[in-house]
């Protein structure tokens, strides 16, 4: 477990500025965003279209997508810049090579059944 953590522990230095640039991210895109979905509620579901371009065709659509893409790229960042699932694999891909080690210290079914007793 310690080499996990040997792994892990050098990500939370960046905590202070992962937090500080999602705050700041979040910011600006959700201002962004809201002035992007106004205009293009105002042009296409109020009918303000000066110019009567047809819908058809028009990138309005795909970049009302785009920003909302965006918006949810900057919302997921995190103080901790790993997942879960990433975790467990840096678990496994650390202790897998260690498991032949364990059975010169317990006989096999002890492995087991502490191993069911630990899932349990």
């Amino acid at each position: 477990m310690f080499l996990v953590l040997v792994v892990v522990i050098p990500l939370g230095f960046f905590s202070a500025q992962l937090g500080q640039a999602g705050r700041l991210a979040r910011l600006e895109f959700g201002t962004l965003a809201s002035r992007y979905v106004d205009d293009f509620r105002r042009k296409w579901v109020q009918g303000e279209n000066t110019e009567r371009e047809p819908l058809l065709g028009t990138s309005d659509i795909q970049s009302l997508a785009d920003t909302a893409n965006s918006y949810s790229v900057v919302s997921e960042i995190r103080l901790f810049p790993i997942t879960k699932q990433a975790l467990i694999r840096v678990a496994i891909m650390i202790l897998l090579p260690l498991a032949p080690l364990l059975l010169t210290m317990f006989p096999l079914d002890e492995a087991i059944r502490r191993l069911f007793k630990l899932m349990l």
